[in-house]
């Protein structure tokens, strides 16, 4: 992996998370998305890098890419930007 030396992270999930909102907020969305990437190789269960990818994949029109992300959030109905952003992609896809 990447990120990985000698067994430990170079950095953590959370720094990743916002390294890709500043680089989504750039409109660098391909740096951005290997960012994302990154944080979740290093926590697959974080509610900010599951929500940061299904952002940049809903910016990107990838709605049934961002729902999967979204579902493994919303199923504990805790997250409600994760919630809002779900039912979004429902209207736009379902009218």
């Amino acid at each position: 992996m990447a990120d990985v030396r000698y067994g430990s992270p170079v950095a953590s999930s959370g720094s990743y998370v916002r390294l890709t909102n500043a680089l989504h907020c750039l409109e660098q969305m391909p740096a951005a998305m290997a960012m994302i990437e990154k944080a979740l190789l290093i926590d697959p269960n974080s509610a900010d890098a599951l929500y940061g990818k299904a952002k940049l994949l809903f910016f990107e029109k990838r709605y049934e890419k961002a729902n999967i992300y979204l579902t493994k959030l919303t199923s504990k109905k805790e997250h409600q930007k994760a919630l809002y952003l779900a039912e979004l992609i429902d209207q736009l896809v379902n009218g």
